[in-house]
């Protein structure tokens, strides 16, 4: 004998329309954090680097300007 379900016999798909609107907000979202990421790789910053690891003693307010030969 079979006994049938009066509750939830409607079989239910996959919902594609949330899932399609998830992977677009995902798309934009790791286009848009990919050109950040490119910018960030294109700027032509030289770090300087120290010939020993002993930390100068800093005064409060005290502010740093490098200046090269070229006055840059």
């Amino acid at each position: 004998m079979k006994f049938q379900q009066q509750f939830g016999s409607e079989r239910t798909g996959i919902q594609l329309a949330p899932m399609i609107d998830i992977v677009f907000l995902l798309l934009i979202f790791f286009i848009v954090l990919w050109n950040y990421a490119r910018f960030e790789t294109e700027l032509d910053i030289s770090v300087p680097a120290a010939s020993d690891g002993a930390q100068p003693e800093r005064t409060i307010g005290e502010i740093v300007v490098n200046v090269r030969k070229d006055g840059t």
